[in-house]
């Protein structure tokens, strides 16, 4: 981790202009003897639980001792750092400027006009749905104050959501140990601990994705359940569902996530068992709530298709989406051909796969917690052998698919596979519990250079 880090930030001094050269060896000088002290610090991994134990022995309250009192302190701690950060570093970072100018003109000029000239806001009116815009500009409005701290103080808040909602999807997969460590992982990861500190669409829609799969494993494990009983969770993942789509339109993968309600790949005897059977009894047990739960979902998203109808912008959406699929299509909506090539191997996509794969998306993860993934793969592929939790890592390895096979065909750029982000950090969680039963020192870390790393960007 300290070499592929260490690499990482020269790079960056090396191609860099002469402010870059001198931020990136400050941090280098500063973040490196942190990392050795950890390394040779053995015997932190057996003391930090009693400390930690120690450290939170006044929390007497039951509701407290319920909700995992040192996930709370390590979550309080994080958002301290957030909100101190938010207020030092307001550099604006990827779309958040034509995000935060879209909340403006909505907070400005009113919903109406938002409306009628939707088309023509920058970045926003091509290719994405209102929601973020329209719920952080009802709370500047309420506030009545400046975007910037709404629009970002938001993005923590969803943050924090994802986190708890990783906790329950691995506690509920896996154990409380593991979800813990999913939790310190998931903010981790470069682009989410980046993502969850600024103002985009890309931390909505990650927040009702994580949400709608929480909701969908608790309609798996309420099977035995009589239909009706079942009914509010299945009503309350299609509202989920249907608001990531009035967030983004990734958010349509998450319809692929209802699958294993129906065919149960993942079973333990699947070996065993014929197909056919698997997938007739999935559908026998749910048929009733999943037609709730798409029926919701849908009826939420028609406000949006509805009002997209009737001005027009649905052929400028389509005419995006169908660009990003390989559509021989002006992006901007007119169907006619394009002068430049397109389509799935063409040049200039196949280069931007590339380098999605080799810079992009290794960026994006974090490169310093590389080798975290490596243990969760080889972890994943031992157990397979072994047959062991092959409910739960198969899961994992379904939710990581559908995610990433789309977006690397369609737009591999790193951001858009933020939805996945949890089942990465359950994967790297897994796999440090596969090897290692208190690997403190190595989360220490990892969290450590996320934060450095985070504060070099924005430098």
């Amino acid at each position: 981790m300290l070499i592929l880090f260490s690499a990482g930030l020269i790079i960056k001094g090396y191609v860099g202009e002469e402010e870059q050269r001198s931020i990136a060896l400050q941090v280098l000088l500063a973040g490196i003897p942190v990392g050795v002290l950890l390394m040779f610090f053995r015997s932190l991994d057996q003391r930090l639980p009693v400390l930690v134990k120690k450290g939170l022995s006044f929390f007497r309250q039951p509701w407290l001792r319920r909700s995992d009192p040192a996930l709370l302190f390590v979550l309080c701690g994080i958002v301290l750092f957030d909100l101190l950060y938010i207020g030092v570093f307001r550099k604006l970072v990827d779309d958040e400027n034509e995000f935060i100018n879209a909340i403006r003109i909505f907070v400005e000029q009113g919903r109406h006009y938002f409306l009628v000239h939707y088309s023509e806001i920058t970045w926003l009116g091509p290719q994405h749905p209102p929601l973020p815009v329209f719920l952080i500009g009802y709370i500047v409005k309420i506030l009545g104050t400046d975007v910037y701290f709404p629009a970002r103080i938001t993005a923590v808040l969803l943050g924090l959501g994802i986190a708890v909602f990783t906790y329950h999807i691995a506690r509920q997969l896996y154990d409380r140990t593991i979800a813990r460590w999913a939790v310190i992982l998931l903010f981790a990861i470069r682009y989410f601990n980046l993502a969850q500190v600024t103002s985009n669409n890309d931390i909505f829609v990650t927040f009702f994705f994580t949400l709608t799969v929480l909701l969908v494993l608790k309609l798996k494990a309420t099977e035995q359940l009589p239909v009706f009983s079942r009914m509010g969770w299945a009503v309350a993942a299609g509202i989920s569902l249907g608001l990531g789509l009035l967030s983004k339109y990734t958010m349509f993968l998450a319809y692929a996530m209802l699958l294993p309600l129906i065919f149960r790949p993942f079973a333990e005897n699947t070996a065993t068992d014929h197909f056919f059977s698997r997938f007739w009894s999935g559908l026998r047990s749910n048929w009733g709530v999943l037609l709730v739960l798409v029926i919701t979902s849908l009826a939420v998203f028609y406000i949006w298709v509805g009002y997209m109808i009737r001005s027009g912008l649905i052929t400028l959406h389509a005419g995006q989406l169908m660009y990003y699929l390989g559509a021989d299509v002006d992006p901007y909506g007119d169907w006619k051909p394009k002068v430049i090539e397109n389509g799935y191997f063409s040049s200039w996509r196949l280069n931007f796969l590339l380098k999605a794969i080799f810079y992009g998306i290794p960026s994006g993860i974090g490169t310093y917690i590389l080798p975290l993934l490596g243990l969760g793969i080889w972890a994943f592929i031992r157990q397979q052998k072994e047959r062991k939790k092959v409910n739960s890592n198969g899961f994992i390895r379904y939710w990581l698919a559908i995610v990433f096979i789309p977006m690397l065909i369609a737009l591999p750029v790193h951001r858009y596979f933020m939805p996945a982000f949890p089942a990465l950090a359950i994967l790297m969680a897994a796999g440090l519990h596969h090897f290692y039963k208190q690997p403190y020192r190595i989360l220490i870390l990892a969290l450590f250079l996320s934060y450095v790393t985070l504060v070099v960007y924005m430098s």
